[in-house]
């Protein structure tokens, strides 16, 4: 080995500089991985609603005794998706003292019975303790059924687009009767056959005999092979 260097004195230079500098990476690399180097001073969140960011943030803070490249960002990320409502995240470590995290949120759509909400999928989430969802539907039926009456949330919204009109509660009965209230106030019973047909009609009507008197119209069922009944406020 010894008389290979005498030989070849430029390479055994360069053997010796490659090696103090790996020597001298290897050292900056333990270096910056301990606790105390470079301590987190500021945590970005991005992607998420100022209720949700202190969520994010309580989570966040148990890692912040790490420094910037101690700090375990797969760890953050696997409690951060533990959240029901989350589907992503990314966490980006940014020079010299910061911590960036991207939120990709589930789309929620609805309320689903009395303790859950479901997301664009029709997959079902315990409703958490201080949720800030607003102008959610409401949508109440069997069990296991929430992905068959998102399917007909959207079809019925389809239908009633063209008046204007919004769903505010869907229910599925048991017996598989349909029901649906309106923002305008009006309820209306659709059975369980031909239920987009019935709609339709409703909205085909609606200007002739609705639209000026829908405060007045408090129920209307179209459990009728050719018509509908109309319950209609005494006020």
């Amino acid at each position: 080995m010894r008389d290979w260097f005498l030989r070849h004195p430029r390479q055994s230079v360069k053997l010796l500089v490659l090696l103090v500098v790996m020597s001298a990476l290897a050292l900056l690399s333990w270096y910056v991985h301990k606790p105390g180097v470079l301590p987190i001073e500021e945590v970005t969140v991005i992607g998420v609603t100022n209720h949700n960011e202190d969520d994010v943030k309580s989570i966040v803070t148990t890692y912040l005794n790490h420094g910037l490249f101690s700090v375990d960002v797969l760890a953050i990320k696997n409690n951060l998706t533990r959240l029901f409502w989350i589907a992503d995240v990314n966490v980006e470590r940014i020079w010299p003292n910061k911590l960036a995290v991207r939120v990709f949120p589930e789309h929620i759509v609805a309320f689903w019975n009395d303790d859950k909400v479901i997301d664009q999928y029709g997959e079902a989430y315990p409703l958490p303790q201080n949720a800030n969802f607003k102008d959610m539907p409401v949508l109440t039926g069997p069990k296991d059924s929430q992905i068959q009456m998102l399917d007909y949330y959207q079809r019925f919204s389809e239908i009633l687009a063209p008046i204007s009109l919004k769903i505010t509660k869907l229910e599925l009965l048991p017996n598989q009767d349909w029901q649906l209230w309106l923002d305008n106030g009006i309820n209306i019973a659709l059975g369980h056959t031909n239920v987009l047909d019935r709609l339709s009609r409703f909205v085909s009507v609606y200007d002739k005999v609705f639209a000026k008197r829908f405060k007045a119209a408090k129920h209307v069922d179209f459990r009728y092979p050719n018509g509908m009944a109309v319950q209609w406020s005494r006020k």
